[in-house]
Order: C-alpha cells, then structure tokens, then sequence
C-alpha cells in the first residue's frame, strides 16, 4: 500500500462559477491552479479556452476559475474585483496563477509578478510591456496578436473584386487592443488594394445602423469583431452577443465573416480565418507544467504561428459558396 505522508489542499471560494473539469478521486493531486477569467462563465464555456487549459494541467493540478466578468461589468468596479481575487490568492496560496485575457493581466500581472506567484497568461491583444512595465520578464504567456490582417486578407479569395472592409466592433478592452493592432493608431488602413477600417458600436441600435448602411454599400464586406458589451435601450443593459448576431445575420444581404469560432453557425456568421483559443490554452499548459516541474520553459513569450479556417456548413449552402474551389489548405465545417 502506498501511503501519501502529506498531501497540501488549497480550496479557494468562487464568487460566481466551478470548475469546468474535475479530477477523478484516484488521482494525486500534487499542485493546485487558479486560472483567473477576465470574462464570465457562459462565455468561456461557449469560446473553450479555460476547457483546454484544464485539459492540460488536470493531471498535476487541481484548478479552480474565478470570473472577473468585465465584458458586462463597468470599468469603474475593476479594482475592486481584483482586489478581491488578490485577497484569495493571498489566502490560499496557490502553486500557480493563469491570467486569461488581458484585464486579467492588467489588473493583476503586477501583483503576482511582485509576490513571486508563478504565472502564466493567455489569450492576450495588447502589449504585456504596457502592462507589467518592470515586470514583464518575469512573467510567460501566449499572446493572441498578429492573426487579425491574415483573416481581413483572406476576403480576397471569396470576393475577389472586394475593395472596402468594414469592421464592426464594440467598445470594450478586447476591441480596443484589435483596433490598435491593425490599424496603428490610423483610421484606415490600405493593404493589397482593399481598404478597411472599423467602427466603434456602443448600443444594439446603432448596430442594426451599421448593417443596415452597410447593405447600401455593394463593393464593402463585413467582419464582426467582440460584440459582448453592447448596450441596450435601458442604461445599464447589456444585449447578448448572440442576438446581436443573429440579428446581423438575417438583415445583411451578404455572408458575414469573423476572427471567433463561437461566432459561427447555421443562424450567425458564415466564418473566417479564426484564432484557435484551445490551441493557446495547450500552449499555456505546457507552460504551466514546466514551470511546476521545474524544467527548463524556453521562449518566455508565445505566439502562434496560425489560425484555423472554420466556416458553418449551413451558412456555406445559404450562400451558395463551395470552399474546394477556394481553399487548397484544410478548414473546419461545423453544424
């Protein structure tokens, strides 16, 4: 019989949600992670990030998710929520910290890289830099910059006589960090003949707006970008970003393509050049595992290197569009 002479028990007190992946009661659990969501449950449930990172880390470590929910909650209430979680992580002391997305690392890069916690992010726009100032070499993590133009470009090939794209964002953080890293700071941007550019959306009117001149506009292609901070007619009101979608879907005369898997389907967009948010929370694990194991980690810093090519079947037949005569690489069909 093999007997365990002591085995260390971290149990954190989640606000809002469980864990996503539980261990099974054979397995010894010699670590415990706590991933820290800038977003809220449903979302990541829908996008599958934290599902992969879980996968990855499962069999040495027991995780727990807090949610800071900022794509419904206002600015203002930020440092208070983290100021919360940095009391539990005080408190219960886990063996590492992941930081997803980049409210997650702004408001809490700092303070884990200063009390020495292990910690890894992902799924960030910005530049980690502006961010963690002195501390970003203390830090790893994937990034998910650099896929966005790719995608934008790759319009091309089902529209060849496209000259204007027009992006459709909203005004959350996430928006923000895409708008810089395409345009720079520009207004528009010229690449290969096609002129793009973006537009800030702040309520579900002045989406519905959007699509509707966008429908006047035969030679401009739509790309929706986050659509989770929408606001509705009451102050304070938030539009799923589904309905925001579904709604563009049935009054847009032409297929509409996007950066986010959980954005397509048979009643949402048709698809697009995707960035593939399982494969950042693979990436992110082996970190964290190499990091426990005490093993050498290599490049501090991530990207990757591509993105995946997903489109809704349903969508594709709607639209009458046969990808074979398009793509000659692999792409993925869903619904």
């Amino acid at each position: 019989m093999t007997i365990i002479k002591s085995v260390k028990i971290f149990i954190i007190i989640v606000l809002v949600g469980t864990p996503l992946i539980k261990l099974s009661a054979s397995q010894v659990v010699k670590f415990s992670s706590l991933i820290v969501s800038s977003y809220h449950q449903e979302l990541e449930v829908e996008r599958g990030l934290i599902r992969a990172l879980q996968k990855g880390m499962n069999s040495i470590s027991n995780s727990t998710v807090l949610y800071m929910d900022t794509k419904r909650r206002t600015p203002h209430s930020f440092k208070e929520i983290s100021l919360s979680i940095q009391n539990k992580i005080l408190k219960n002391k886990p063996s590492i910290v992941f930081l997803c997305d980049d409210n997650a690392l702004k408001y809490l890069g700092n303070f884990l890289a200063d009390q020495g916690v292990p910690t890894v992010f992902l799924g960030i726009n910005g530049n980690p830099r502006e961010y963690l100032g002195k501390n970003q070499y203390k830090l790893s993590g994937v990034l998910e910059r650099g896929l966005y133009l790719r995608g934008i470009l790759q319009l091309k090939q089902f529209f060849p006589k496209v000259t204007n794209i027009s992006i459709l964002i909203d005004n959350s953080f996430t928006a923000q960090s895409i708008s810089q890293e395409i345009f720079k700071a520009q207004e528009s941007k010229k690449i290969k003949g096609i002129s793009f550019s973006s537009k800030i959306l702040l309520t579900f009117d002045s989406f519905k707006k959007a699509i509707k001149d966008a429908n006047q506009l035969p030679d401009t292609q739509l790309i929706i970008g986050p659509m989770h901070a929408l606001q509705g007619k009451t102050p304070g009101s938030n539009i799923h970003y589904k309905t925001a979608l579904k709604w563009a879907s049935t009054h847009y005369k032409r297929p509409i393509f996007t950066f986010w898997k959980d954005f397509i389907g048979h009643d949402f967009l048709l698809g697009g050049y995707v960035i593939d948010v399982a494969k950042q929370g693979e990436i992110a694990a082996e970190m964290g595992q190499k990091i426990l194991s005490k093993k050498p980690l290599g490049p501090q810093i991530v990207t990757p290197k591509t993105g995946v090519f997903v489109f809704s079947q349903k969508q594709l037949l709607k639209w009458k569009i046969d990808t074979s005569k398009i793509f000659k690489e692999k792409i993925e069909l869903i619904d």
